[in-house]
């Protein structure tokens, strides 16, 4: 029954995801307001709608750890796992935006909650407040920028929509309330299988919403990325990926302080789940700042770093200091001399 509890939450949540996905994004597309804005918004909220669910439904339930875990873990299979795996079907390129903007606000906004947890020893209803204040202005800006690009490139913009029949508003509607209920009802079926299993096996919450629950939240994100890389729409794919990022830290945690009122963040969450977050995303912002993508042997090494970072944090659960970061920069060493090796271009210059 446990088993059967948990895998129906997580169908339940990644069906719920695309319904809400598709659906949100059929309307504004009918509406007239352009991909980029989508994709920029959207897609990255929609793909995040399982964490927020399950992070507010385990912060209501007073399951904190779970809901703290949640977040950290999710981000770190969205730079390992998500982008890990799509990297090794095609070289992901990113825009001069997210190297200067988006994996910076990652980077910063993941320190930023490992600072506020350690100095107080928990996050506050004001910490939770500030965490989502952040994530709106990203949002206004992302929207902002992605108008101007829009009215640049002379796409449709409000104003100049088709309209939406009745038909298509019970449509898209449906769709939209469906997948609403699934991400409802699947988070609090994850959340509860999640806390049974945590009790059965003597696992923490913390450990086990930074492994299990994390990576079926992130199914979203694999799933959308993976179908944009094969669909060749490589900025997507990454965006999705970092957008992901940022909802969690901003959207997702902000909203979970702010129904739990206070969340007390684990001394081994900061030492372990966050150092590795903040390692893999810089690491990330190294390799695209030297060659302007991600190529597979790059995606190999995020991906067996996550392998890494996923079997030892099961392995040793939250005892004192994992070798998780030595092995990480040993593992970012090696890769960086086999890259040098094979001839590939060198840090500082970008391929043609």
């Amino acid at each position: 029954m446990l088993v059967f509890q948990l895998v129906a939450g997580l169908l339940l949540l990644v069906g719920g995801a695309e319904l809400l996905v598709r659906g949100a994004s059929a309307i504004a597309l009918r509406l007239g307001v352009s991909s980029l804005i989508v994709s920029l918004t959207l897609v990255s909220i929609g793909t995040s709608a399982p964490e927020v669910f399950v992070t507010v439904q385990a912060g209501v339930t007073g399951r904190t750890d779970l809901a703290l875990g949640n977040v950290i873990g999710s981000n770190v299979a969205n730079v390992g796992l998500v982008i890990g795996i799509c990297g090794l079907f095609r070289a992901l390129t990113a825009g001069r935006r997210l190297l200067r903007f988006d994996l910076p606000v990652v980077v910063f906004m993941t320190v930023l909650v490992g600072v506020l947890g350690y100095w107080d020893g928990g996050l506050s209803t004001f910490d939770g407040a500030l965490l989502f204040a952040l994530f709106l202005a990203y949002m206004a800006r992302t929207v902002r920028t992605g108008l101007l690009q829009a009215q640049a490139h002379g796409q449709a913009m409000p104003g100049q929509r088709r309209g939406l029949r009745g038909a298509d508003w019970l449509l898209y509607g449906a769709m939209f309330a469906g997948g609403l209920a699934g991400l409802v009802l699947g988070s609090r079926w994850l959340v509860d299988g999640a806390s049974a299993f945590a009790l059965r096996f003597g696992m923490p919450e913390s450990l086990v919403g930074s492994t299990i629950v994390a990576i079926g939240t992130s199914l979203p994100e694999v799933a959308t990325s993976l179908v944009a890389t094969l669909r060749n729409d490589l900025g997507v794919a990454i965006g999705n990926a970092v957008g992901s990022c940022i909802a969690n830290l901003g959207l997702v945690l902000g909203a979970g302080c702010l129904a739990a009122g206070s969340m007390a963040v684990p001394e081994h969450l900061i030492r372990n789940e966050i150092t590795v977050a903040v390692l893999l995303s810089v690491i990330l912002l190294l390799f695209l700042t030297t060659q302007g993508k991600v190529i597979r042997a790059e995606a190999w090494m995020l991906l067996l770093g996550y392998i890494t970072y996923f079997v030892l944090v099961t392995q040793t659960g939250t005892a004192s200091p994992l070798p998780i970061v030595p092995a990480l920069l040993v593992a970012y060493a090696v890769l960086l001399a086999l890259v040098v090796r094979t001839g590939l271009p060198s840090p500082g210059r970008r391929s043609p």
